[in-house]
């Protein structure tokens, strides 16, 4: 399927579905200092 116009854009899609992936790579990394707080979070449901 991947050879074909159909399987090559249902690529694209899969891979842009949710956003560029360079841009939600830098959201991760500059969100990650928060890691320590969401931690807590979590510990303190259980």
């Amino acid at each position: 399927l991947i050879g074909s116009q159909l399987g090559a854009r249902h690529e694209l899609y899969e891979r842009f579905y949710s956003g560029d992936p360079v841009r939600t790579f830098a959201a991760q990394y500059q969100n990650y200092s928060e890691k320590d707080r969401l931690l807590k979070l979590v510990e303190e449901f259980n």
